[in-house]
């Protein structure tokens, strides 16, 4: 299902000469990375461990478990580095997909009657074949774009569930975006940033889904959620403490905003999200995440109360319009 060259990843090993190494991957390579740990202790007079803990992105190095452990060397495994988050003691494998996608694309073709100019996206694991996707489009008569990212992502046509600019880019000129990959929390991100049509398709089960439908069911939740939100009087606000989800200044800066407004403001620094625990602050009528936007987006159903992305917090309050939040064609 997915490509991994063993001998390319300890060749790179070597280079760091390292004692102790912490393996992370998220849950879909758990067998990828017990398989490396074995090989790494094959090949080298080192300390391996491989975390448990939850992974869903680059943004979760686990530099506290680095520490305590005294290790030398994060193998991150599954995800592209984020610019400005690198280190020269974390050395990340992508890993790749070796499905198809000319099956996937084929598939989809009837859905994408009636529009010409198709933008193209997809998530790292899918990358290298990208191209190969555009070809078979271009073959149906499609005219097909590719964007390039300007804050997450590194590979053109790449998004993530915290940065769609690279569709974003091209959004102008396509009349509709094909995501392929599993899930529909990345290609819901595409159809909330650009208010174009979009379809996903799934390259290992070739399900094809329409965000139309998606897309308007999500805002319905996320209008009630606001709604509800406008004669709250105690907000916790979510810092999140992973490496790259911690954004203390738009904590501050909405923290601000809600005392502004009279409102009693508590803030709740986590790790991982965890719904049981968050539920168990009774007093607290909405919370506020500044984390990851899967959050807000995909998991708020498992709370009670709402939960809001910062813009969110605005519309509630009456700082911003409900329009201002998403594009819709």
């Amino acid at each position: 299902m997915f490509t991994l060259d063993y001998e390319e990843v300890l060749s790179r090993i070597r280079s760091y000469n390292p004692r102790r190494i912490l393996i992370q991957a998220p849950e879909g390579f758990s067998d990828y990375a017990l398989k490396l740990a074995d090989l790494i202790r094959d090949n080298f007079d080192c300390r391996v461990y491989v975390s448990a803990d939850p992974c869903f992105g680059a943004c979760m190095l686990p530099y506290d478990a680095a520490r305590k452990l005294s290790i030398d060397l994060i193998i991150h495994m599954g995800h592209a580095v984020i610019p400005n988050m690198n280190s020269n003691r974390v050395l990340y494998i992508e890993m790749r997909s070796d499905v198809d996608l000319k099956k996937a694309v084929a598939k989809v073709i009837d859905i994408l009657e009636g529009y010409r100019r198709i933008g193209l996206v997809t998530i790292v694991q899918h990358i290298d074949r990208l191209y190969e996707a555009k070809e078979v489009l271009e073959e149906y008569g499609k005219i097909v774009y590719i964007g390039k990212p300007r804050l997450r992502a590194i590979y053109d046509g790449q998004i993530l569930g915290c940065d769609t600019t690279a569709a974003e880019d091209i959004a102008g000129n396509v009349d509709a975006f094909l995501y392929i990959g599993g899930g529909l929390f990345h290609p819901l991100g595409v159809a909330l940033a650009t208010g174009k049509p979009t379809f996903a398709v799934d390259p290992f089960t070739l399900q094809v889904t329409d965000l139309g439908n998606v897309k308007r069911r999500f805002l319905a939740r996320r209008y009630a959620s606001i709604v509800k939100a406008m004669d709250a009087k105690v907000f916790g606000i979510i810092l999140g403490l992973q490496p790259g989800q911690m954004f203390l200044d738009i904590v501050e800066e909405i923290e601000s905003i809600l005392r502004r407004y009279g409102k009693t403001v508590y803030i709740l620094p986590i790790h991982i999200f965890d719904p049981d625990i968050l539920s168990s602050f009774r007093s607290i009528d909405v919370f506020v995440n500044t984390a990851c936007p899967r959050l807000a987006l995909e998991d708020s159903f498992r709370i009670d109360r709402p939960v809001l992305n910062p813009n969110e917090v605005l519309v509630a309050l009456g700082v911003k319009k409900w329009d201002e939040l998403f594009r819709d064609t």
